[in-house]
């Protein structure tokens, strides 16, 4: 259908545009009927943040490099404190938090929800094992 009016209500100059529109909850009802069951996304291992927004470059090197393992990683993909992000992970059921401090890119923090454990400067090298060995999975 066409959608240029609405467009045009946030942007304030008209804008043609065209789109479509599907039912979610026509689409789930179908799904339900049939028998079809949605997946559900295994919980992450590890979460992956920077303290300053100069290192947020980094964290995303290091949760690419922790994919890469095949461990579930995430980014967070802004500055945050330690404290709010062990906090996310626990309550998410977020099996480890790593953060860069301010300025360091080679070594960083590692939280296990197992014990509650925080390490500091850590290796980037061994975060993928010790995340592993704190989640008692194979390394």
């Amino acid at each position: 259908g066409r959608y240029d009016g609405l467009v045009g209500a946030f942007s304030g100059q008209p804008v043609p545009a065209c789109g479509c529109s599907l039912g979610l909850e026509r689409i789930l009802t179908v799904l339900d009927e049939r028998g079809v069951s949605l997946a559900v996304p295994a919980a992450l291992d590890v979460i992956v943040a920077a303290v300053d927004a100069a290192d947020v470059r980094a964290a995303l090197g290091l949760a690419t490099r922790l994919r890469a393992t095949g461990l579930r990683a995430d980014l967070w993909p802004e500055p945050i404190s330690p404290g709010k992000l062990r906090k996310h992970a626990d309550e998410h059921g977020i099996g480890a938090a790593v953060w860069f401090e301010r300025g360091v890119r080679e070594r960083a923090s590692l939280w296990t929800r197992v014990g509650a454990i925080t390490q500091t400067d850590i290796a980037l090298d061994a975060i993928a094992d010790r995340v592993r060995a704190a989640a008692g999975a194979p390394e």
